[in-house]
Order: structure tokens, then C-alpha cells, then sequence
């Protein structure tokens, strides 16, 4: 089933395409060769959002517009300038397998920081304030 130009969801045979349900972080992570999930889909992806979203943020360094599935919307975003400037764009980027397909996500260490210097990609208002009071327990604050 088409997503965009060039990226399509396959359907296991026998399964609706109308009302299979498509997970968005692999989406997410073929909207650019690049693509790392971060910001508010990196903490959902690592189970430490007090909420899920509708949007899927990733970072990039390949210019993309927003594109939107079904009632979800995936936004790519520039890799942090400070990150860019420093020759360090995969600093804090995780790999992982996910039905058979690789994955990059920011570490819950970079995930925290993304969220402190772009609030406006992390959800809620609140999403920026609360970690700090657990944070010690999801990230390891000597690496930060």
C-alpha cells in the first residue's frame, strides 16, 4: 500500500489493507536512508513518554517535507546544528531490529537532551518538565 512517492507498506496475504495496522516507527525509519527517530518518538519507542502521539518525529540530514498516513504524520527534522557543527550527527543514535528491519533512535541520554532544546517536537508542554524528575532513572546522567 502506497505512503508516499517511492515508499510503500507490504500486507501479509489474507490481511485487509484497508485496516491493517501499520507500525509507524518503521515507517518512520524509510523516510530517509538517514532517518533516526528522536525527540517525542524517541522516548515513546523507549516506553518513557507519558503519552503517545499521532506524529512521528525523525532527524535527518536529507531535506523532507511532513508527510501524513492514515491519521499519522511524520515530520523530519534537521540533525541539531550544534550536533552538525561538531562533526558529530550520529552522536547518541541507537540500533536496533524491528520486524526484520533496522532501526535508529536516539539514546534515552540524547532523547532527554533533544527535548530540553526543541519542546515543540515533544509533545505536550509538560513533556519537557516532567522527565527531569525521573531522569535519573531512565538515563545515565554521567553521560550527559
Amino acid at each position: 500500500m502506497p505512503i508516499r512517492r517511492g515508499l510503500y507498506a507490504s500486507v501479509p496475504l489474507g490481511r485487509d489493507p484497508d485496516t491493517y495496522s501499520v507500525d509507524p516507527f518503521l515507517v518512520a525509519a524509510k523516510m530517509a536512508d538517514d532517518a533516526v527517530l528522536a525527540y517525542h518518538s524517541a522516548l515513546e519507542y523507549h516506553g518513557k513518554a507519558y503519552s503517545v502521539y499521532s506524529r512521528t518525529v525523525y532527524v535527518s540530514e536529507a531535506r523532507s517535507q511532513t508527510t501524513h498516513f492514515r491519521s499519522h504524520e511524520y515530520t523530519g527534522v534537521p540533525v541539531p546544528h550544534a550536533l552538525l557543527t561538531a562533526d558529530e550527527a550520529t552522536f547518541g543514535n541507537a540500533h536496533y531490529r524491528r520486524d526484520g528491519v533496522d532501526l535508529r533512535v536516539t539514546n534515552l541520554e540524547r532523547a532527554f537532551v533533544d527535548v530540553l532544546d526543541r519542546p515543540e517536537l515533544s509533545g505536550s508542554w509538560e513533556t519537557p518538565l516532567l522527565p527531569p524528575k525521573s531522569a535519573s532513572t531512565w538515563t545515565n546522567i554521567g553521560t550527559l
